[in-house]
């Protein structure tokens, strides 16, 4: 029984199996990455287009194009596409991110022929029927207004258009004017500009080495048009924020929610993985300081969190919680404190020693299985980072010390760098200094 009252030792994680990534060129010029797991009956396959929204010439044309690839093809109008998804157990995914559309399928490995072909028929004969785009519009429209009426919601949007400005690709908002605006010959110049075998990527994970597997990507691939990339406008990409530093608005009074954030990097910068490694003793993590003291010590809130955000050509820091409107003041005045401590004194070596297991940790859950693993390979392949430099990666995130830690708290988490949301609290309630 003594025993049993004795904590485990705590060793660290001295290494990590990274999984083998194949890369290969198809036949007709689209790279693809492969992990493959033998004896696997699941596959994963994901077509990857650079088409969000930095590409896009009218605002949500990549999130509608990607909704309406799959409401219809010349063959398939949308109720039989679910069908025949449904017959062979295979799950599509249609989505757009701020910065690609993404056809993900997963399906059994005997199937994989059969699911390819409509796949192919998706992104080779759409229709995008008028029809459906206009339900599209008045669900999107609708699901927004019951959106708007959440603090969270709101506080993040105002956030990332403070931080970018309104016309950026990353920082505009979605509205019912824009919803409204956006018409079915916008959808197919999308379609046509950037669905093409030259802005492709495939990432597949599983037994995907059968050849009638290799062989169905094969021809979809051949099938897909080709053209001529189109250059990024690297114009579009120029900051445009014209607002106040400090945003305070009313929402709902019965909780406020806190956004504070500041525009950072993509995960090409020599900064990023230092930034991780802040961000993490910051408020990453269930033990970071930002939950111990706000959450656990003071009982402000009941869960508190910082994120770094990277995008391809850009990136972005916040720090969100929502609390009490009363106690907006006193979470404000929290969490400035425990920047300018970061900003003031070296991490102790146990703390520093904590985050480093935590981090190898979340790097060993990133490359546990197949899926999870291609999934981490095409954010490195997607931000332009080398494949040869995975090792490395991991060695950095480990290596980081306690001096690199306050250099870079001293160079980002200056209080005047940083957009303050809050939205949800009165005038009176907020006390705000």
């Amino acid at each position: 029984m003594q025993q049993l009252r004795i904590a485990p030792n705590i060793n660290p994680l001295n290494h990590i199996i990274l999984p083998h990534v194949e890369q290969v060129v198809s036949n007709s010029g689209v790279p693809i990455y492969r992990i493959i797991k033998d004896d696997c009956e699941v596959v994963k396959c994901e077509l990857v287009f650079l088409a969000g929204r930095p590409y896009e010439s009218v605002a949500l044309a990549a999130t509608t194009t990607a909704f309406m690839l799959r409401e219809g093809s010349k063959k398939l109008n949308s109720e039989e596409i679910a069908e025949q998804l449904d017959f062979y157990g295979a799950t599509l995914n249609i989505k757009a991110s701020l910065d690609t559309i993404t056809v993900q399928v997963v399906c059994l490995k005997k199937y994989m022929t059969a699911i390819m072909d409509i796949i192919r028929q998706i992104l080779l004969e759409p229709v995008f029927p008028e029809s459906e785009l206009q339900l599209m519009k008045d669900r999107r429209v609708q699901r927004l207004k019951i959106e708007l009426a959440k603090n969270e919601v709101v506080s993040y949007r105002i956030l990332t258009e403070s931080i970018y400005g309104d016309r950026h690709p990353y920082g505009y908002n979605s509205s019912e004017l824009l919803y409204q605006a956006i018409t079915r010959q916008d959808i197919i110049d999308h379609y046509e500009r950037f669905i093409h075998r030259n802005n492709c990527f495939i990432f597949l994970a599983g037994d995907v080495r059968g050849e009638s597997i290799i062989s169905s990507i094969e021809t979809l691939l051949d099938e897909l048009p080709t053209k001529e990339k189109i250059s990024l406008d690297r114009r579009k990409l120029l900051i445009d924020s014209k607002l106040e530093r400090a945003i305070k608005t009313t929402g709902n009074p019965l909780q406020a929610s806190i956004r504070i954030g500041r525009k950072t990097f993509n995960r090409t910068h020599e900064d990023y993985y230092p930034f991780v490694f802040l961000s993490t003793v910051l408020g990453g993590y269930f033990s970071s300081r930002l939950t111990t003291n706000i959450r656990e010590e003071k009982g402000l809130t009941y869960g508190i969190y910082s994120m770094l955000d990277t995008l391809l050509y850009d990136g972005s820091f916040m720090i969100a919680t929502d609390v009490a409107t009363d106690k907006v003041g006193e979470t404000l005045s929290e969490i400035y404190k425990e920047m300018e401590i970061l900003q003031n004194d070296l991490v102790p070596d146990e703390e520093m020693d904590l985050v480093r297991n935590y981090l190898a940790g979340n790097y060993i859950n990133f490359f546990d299985g197949p899926f999870n693993s291609i999934k981490a390979i095409k954010s490195l392949v997607l931000s332009q980072i080398p494949l040869s430099d995975l090792k490395s990666l991991v060695d950095i995130s480990q290596s980081i010390n306690a001096h690199q830690v306050l250099d870079i708290a001293q160079k980002y988490l200056n209080r005047n760098d940083f957009w303050e949301v809050i939205v949800g609290a009165s005038a009176q309630d907020r006390n705000i200094d």
